[in-house]
């Protein structure tokens, strides 16, 4: 570990120890924090912004990578997916809407046929008969 060296009289005689081991506490805990162990250059192009790349023949730009348009991709897939569900489901409803009275009426029609028939059979498989009661099997009529 280095000790920083101060001149003589940066400390005066009173409290010279205390303000040494602090000094000594701030390098140890400065010691452990993580240092950046890269640097960024950025390229001065002269006579042109900075914004503006030019381009060599020796070093042609390059081609956007398949994998850089991902995430814009799956955005793209998700809002597509929603659009095309909510207006599937109002679709569904305006035909809904447009077919419920055709099939109220058609099942109705049903119905009155069905019981037409029910009260038909009816008929034809129970005879009438005098109801007199149920007494009326004692009776000789």
């Amino acid at each position: 570990m280095k000790f920083l060296k101060c001149p003589s009289n940066y400390f005066p005689q009173s409290g010279t120890f205390q303000r040494q081991t602090t000094m000594l506490r701030i390098q140890s805990i400065a010691s452990k924090i993580p240092r950046r162990c890269y640097s960024i250059k950025v390229p001065k192009i002269e006579g042109n912004p900075p914004h503006i790349a030019i381009t060599n023949s020796s070093n042609p730009p390059q081609k956007p990578r398949l994998s850089q348009f991902r995430t814009a991709a799956i955005h793209v897939l998700i809002i597509a997916g929603t659009v095309y569900c909510a207006l599937h489901l109002q679709w569904y409803k305006l035909e809904y809407a447009e077919l419920e009275p055709k099939l109220v009426d058609r099942a109705k029609e049903l119905e009155t046929t069905i019981q037409e028939l029910v009260d038909e059979k009816k008929a034809i498989l129970i005879p009438n008969e005098k109801k007199n009661g149920w007494f009326s099997w004692l009776g000789g009529n």
